[in-house]
């Protein structure tokens, strides 16, 4: 059967949105749940889409928590919300709505750019339209990723170390001489020892120079773990690890700072 469309509602919906607007108010700022919302990119004028999370609990008068979260080589912007676990009730989502997060995906464009380029323009973008629209606490955006998406976040903290308070790279790696370059950011680290993907050595030598660069870092090591089975149990202690970190905090590595 195909999917059917509640007409009534989508009308309901576009007429709020003009109401929004002639108010002169965003669109975007008093909806809540799972959202796909797309961006003007500057780089090459194309409207690039990318998928957000606001809990039921966000009514702007205070500043949420705001995880960027990148999806791995082949995915796209809906990767994280509907591949963790494929078809099950997303972790991602269940975590953010049960702790009051803010969740951002972008596409990242390109299929193997690893973040590099254009696609880390796009993560940088998609950073500049939550600011934009909600209200984020400075002092507690965080980044996190599976596979491409875990290099991208070692990728792009080590570009821009003054950004975010914590990170969570799974079954990734990276360049583990600009370890030194994040020092300062607590991290969350999860590899399987049993991963044919990306071999568990890529994130034990990063782990190894965060530690010699004395980063505040915990690294989940798991016995049989595949590419893919370590990325779901991962999240809800994904976001423990977030909820215990923020710039304003005096954990041992914002000391060093």
């Amino acid at each position: 059967l195909s999917a059917r469309t509640d007409m009534i509602a989508e009308v309901a919906e576009a007429n709020a949105i003009l109401d929004d607007a002639d108010q002169k108010k965003d669109p975007w700022a008093s909806r809540h749940g799972d959202l796909h919302k797309a961006y003007l990119s500057k780089v090459d004028n194309t409207l690039q889409p990318y998928r957000v999370l606001v809990p039921a609990n966000y009514d702007g008068t205070k500043s949420y928590p705001l995880v960027i979260a990148l999806h791995g080589m082949g995915g796209d912007e809906n990767s994280i919300f509907d591949s963790y676990p494929p078809g099950g009730p997303s972790a991602v989502k269940t975590q953010a709505e049960q702790r009051g997060y803010l969740v951002a995906c972008p596409k990242g464009r390109g299929v193997a750019d690893m973040y590099l380029g254009k696609a880390e323009q796009d993560v940088l973008d998609v950073l500049a339209e939550m600011r934009r629209v909600y209200k984020v606490d400075a002092q507690r955006i965080y980044l996190a990723g599976h596979s491409m998406g875990g290099y991208g976040t070692w990728s792009l903290s080590q570009a821009h170390p003054t950004i975010f308070a914590a990170l969570a790279p799974i079954s990734g790696g990276g360049n583990t001489a600009a370890m030194t370059k994040i020092a300062a950011i607590p991290q969350y680290v999860t590899h399987g020892d049993a991963d044919k993907t990306v071999p568990v050595e890529r994130s034990r030598e990063m782990v190894a120079a965060a530690k010699a660069a004395h980063t505040e870092i915990v690294y989940n090591e798991v016995s049989g773990g595949s590419h893919m089975s370590v990325a779901t149990p991962a999240w809800s202690e994904i976001f423990a690890f977030f909820d215990a970190h923020s710039k304003g905090k005096g954990t041992s590595a914002e000391q060093d700072r």
